[in-house]
């Protein structure tokens, strides 16, 4: 049986690295639960040859499909992270850039409305272990946010209501949390690179004032509340905690228990605790 159409629900997703059977999985966590409007938080990867586009394509045809989905209705969204292609994707740029028929990367500091919610994109971070990484193939120094973007991003923040700010870094509070709880956080510890970027998203997230900052990087399922921002950090790939949905009607938020809906996601925050 097809699920209900959802219009007024976002599906975020945690990174996904470059490997279609994540995307497909996260794709179909969405699709299956009737969400058909998806946010990706970073490094994503899956663009930069000839094929990709197609290749993108057919994973969200075949997934609409075993789901009875209209696949016209998919509109998949995607920031930049740390592991991406910056000879392909241009952070600097200052409107959304199709890169599929369904797939839209949002460059730094672009701000649209979907579903219900305006939602501010800001990728970025650094990558703690460039130094094994060769430029210009796996490592590219774009992937850190400049003055200017942060500039650009400020000055979107402030021109009108943030619901939700979407990024790959966190803020440095958060940070520092995530490395209370051990992880993936703990290898960019003393990297000065990254601390400056936290420093910026800061800055970024006390001029938006989000209702919400919803995150990947740090590969960690978390939920926090932050100076009276609710935070959501997404764990990775086809792991739990990879897929959070936020119902814009009544600012539920829930997590995706898997690929199917069972009917046991597990809610973070809803109506009675807004």
């Amino acid at each position: 049986m097809p699920a209900a159409l959802d219009p007024c629900a976002i599906a975020f997703v945690g990174d996904i690295h470059g490997k279609p059977a994540a995307f497909e999985h996260t794709l179909a966590t969405a699709i299956n639960r009737g969400v058909i409007t998806i946010v990706q938080v970073g490094d994503f990867w899956i663009y930069d040859g000839p094929k990709e586009p197609a290749k993108l394509e057919r994973i969200i045809t075949r997934v609409c499909h075993d789901a009875r989905m209209d696949t016209a209705l998919v509109d998949y969204r995607f920031i930049d992270g740390n592991h991406e292609n910056f000879d392909w994707l241009t952070p600097d740029a200052t409107d959304p850039v199709p890169v599929a028929e369904h797939v839209t990367y949002m460059p730094r500091g672009t701000r649209t409305r979907l579903a219900g919610a305006d939602i501010l994109f800001f990728g970025g971070a650094s990558s703690a272990d460039r130094e094994h990484r060769t430029e210009g193939k796996t490592w590219w120094p774009a992937e850190n946010i400049t003055d200017d973007q942060l500039t650009r991003g400020m000055d979107a923040a402030v021109a009108g209501p943030v619901d939700v700010l979407v990024t790959h870094e966190t803020t440095t509070a958060v940070f520092d949390k995530l490395c209370t709880l051990g992880g993936h956080a703990l290898d960019k510890v003393d990297d000065p690179a990254g601390d400056a970027n936290r420093a910026k998203l800061d800055q970024l997230t006390s001029a938006a004032q989000p209702r919400a900052l919803v995150h990947g990087h740090h590969h960690t399922r978390h939920a926090s509340i932050h100076d009276g921002v609710r935070v959501v950090s997404l764990s990775l790939e086809k792991a739990v905690g990879s897929v959070t949905i936020l119902d814009t009607t009544d600012w539920t938020w829930r997590v995706a228990s898997g690929r199917r809906d069972t009917g046991d996601d597990m809610i973070l925050w809803n109506r009675a605790s807004a």
